[in-house]
């Protein structure tokens, strides 16, 4: 199950530091850091939406061409959850939160529309089936696969010890850890 990536742009000082640290900045020429710092420094401490940065944060950058690496690391450093945002759209493409990721157990009898219509879609109106996630033996949506609790099968309870029992046993341990002391 997938979500869409909701997210505002938020600029402040930490997140510069690791823009710095990135290796897709470092790729940068002298002149395009110094562009990019710049337009940065005159947001600092400002957030805006994702659609503000798409439409007129990158457009304004005096590069020749943004590589998609550098777009991809300013959105992750720069990036801040923000479920109320509109949904991150690249290239006609919405994109997902690997954050959000996650896996259901549908049982074997039920259809994959129905279970997501009443156990995750009350929850999560914008969850979507990956469908890219497929079983290589029936190459249908979703792996299949059996759970075998060995607990519920093989488990025999076992009557713990008495608390006097085991603090007479410390006692006992204890004293000869302390005549072995005493013998060195």
């Amino acid at each position: 199950m997938l979500r869409p990536l909701r997210i505002d742009i938020q600029f402040d000082n930490e997140k510069l530091a690791l823009l710095k640290e990135s290796k897709d900045f470092c790729k940068l020429s002298n002149d395009e850091q110094t562009v990019l710092l710049g337009s940065i420094n005159a947001l600092l401490n400002q957030s805006k939406d994702y659609a503000w940065f798409e439409g007129e944060f990158l457009p304004n950058l005096a590069f020749k061409k943004i590589s998609k690496g550098l777009k991809n690391t300013l959105i992750t450093i720069f990036g801040v959850p923000n479920p109320d945002a509109d949904v991150v759209v690249i290239d006609d493409e919405v994109q997902m939160d690997s954050n959000l990721t996650d896996y259901e157990n549908i049982p074997l009898n039920q259809e994959i529309d129905a279970y997501m219509a009443k156990e995750v879609l009350p929850h999560a109106p914008d969850a979507v089936i990956d469908t890219t996630y497929t079983d290589s033996k029936d190459g249908q949506v979703g792996v299949v696969g059996y759970e075998i609790n060995f607990n519920r099968y093989f488990y025999v309870f076992e009557q713990p010890r008495h608390p006097n029992e085991i603090m007479a046993e410390i006692k006992e341990l204890s004293a000869e850890v302390a005549q072995l002391l005493g013998e060195i």
